[in-house]
């Protein structure tokens, strides 16, 4: 008597279904503690608190927040930056990308740019008073 191939095949794909579930968990899991870490950190910035670590891109990436909001102490110029579009480490922290983010205007010897915050959807630009008006 040979094995029951269907049968076979019916527990093989119910293990597959069972792994994926627990592999889907533990990246919701993930993604839950990621989203808590930013949350914390754009806290943090948006406090002027002094910040000790920031978050990594692959942390970024995980919880949704593509956008890094970032701003020139010299001119008060502030910029978007896509973290999709950025080739680095995903293991690489954010503050790590500091001194590539420097004003370009501000250039041969500008400031270290200072970071505002991370988000999932590109932030409006703000509006100069003159320009409400």
């Amino acid at each position: 008597m040979g094995t029951n191939r269907r049968r076979l095949e019916r527990e093989e794909a119910q293990a597959r279904e069972e792994q994926r579930r627990r592999e889907d968990e533990a990246r919701q899991g993930q993604v839950v503690e990621a989203t808590r870490i930013i949350e914390a950190w754009n806290a943090r910035l948006a406090t002027g608190r002094r910040v000790l670590c920031s978050p990594t891109l692959g942390a970024a990436k995980l919880a949704g927040y593509r956008w890094l909001t970032v701003q020139c102490p010299a001119c008060g110029m502030v910029n978007d930056i896509d973290l999709a579009m950025l080739d680095r480490h995903p293991y690489s922290g954010i503050s790590g990308l500091i001194p590539q983010l420097s004003c370009r205007s501000c250039r041969p010897n500008a400031p270290f740019a200072r970071l505002l915050m991370l988000s999932r959807d590109r932030p409006e630009p703000q509006r100069s008073s003159s320009e409400q008006a």
